[in-house]
């Protein structure tokens, strides 16, 4: 069903680029389908089509940076999305570049675009970027933080509440590391291993987290 939707997706705007090639819009959703068939290549010719056509579109800019971030390209990744901020700051926009940064290891700027994504929208995905790189950089009381508002936006997600008792233990609280862990599921093997590490004092070094 999924597969037949893109495909009529694409035969619309490739229509549509037909019948107006200088509409930027219409090569932007052609990228962007393109990009959602694992074309990369023709999604790239598109999007900059999209902006040869409108050099302020904002989301053309931000979906190329996605495209070149999809094929591991992140410099270029990463001058596509501060172009995109430069035109207009959005939340998705700081999360996307914010991404890019850490997967090159430059976590303290990238905790800093996930701050300003959370000023503008209370994302669950922005929470658990910033945790995790929080947790890069060994700051595990503000991983704990983030992970603790995670955990509100999403109750019942069981991998979440691990890494949050984790990295309260590592900030040194762990009473309050042991009763998140009781909250686990007896089966869950996440639930023994924290606290086998937890009893035994056996503190866990490293993150484990994603």
């Amino acid at each position: 069903m999924k597969t037949a939707t893109i495909k009529e997706d694409m035969k619309k705007y490739k229509q549509q680029v037909n019948l107006e090639p200088n509409n930027p819009e219409a090569h932007y959703y052609l990228g962007i389908n393109y990009g959602a068939n694992d074309d990369s290549k023709a999604a790239i010719t598109e999007l900059k089509e999209a902006i040869r056509l409108k050099k302020d579109f904002t989301e053309a800019y931000a979906g190329l940076g996605l495209v070149y971030g999809s094929i591991g390209d992140t410099p270029k990744a990463l001058m596509e999305y501060t172009k995109a901020i430069q035109n207009n700051p959005t939340a998705e926009t700081y999360y996307y570049i914010a991404l890019s940064f850490r997967r090159i290891g430059i976590f303290r700027v990238a905790i800093v675009l996930l701050e300003k994504s959370l000023r503008l929208k209370d994302d669950v995905d922005s929470h658990l970027l910033l945790a995790h790189t929080f947790a890069d950089v060994k700051q595990f009381k503000n991983a704990a933080k983030s992970f603790k508002k995670v955990l509100e936006l999403t109750p019942n997600d069981s991998r979440i509440r691990a890494d949050y008792a984790h990295c309260l233990f590592l900030s040194g609280k762990k009473a309050l590391a042991l009763c998140e862990v009781m909250k686990l599921k007896k089966k869950d093997k996440v639930k023994v291993d924290l606290i086998y590490n937890m009893i035994t004092g056996r503190a866990i070094s490293k993150f484990r987290g994603r």
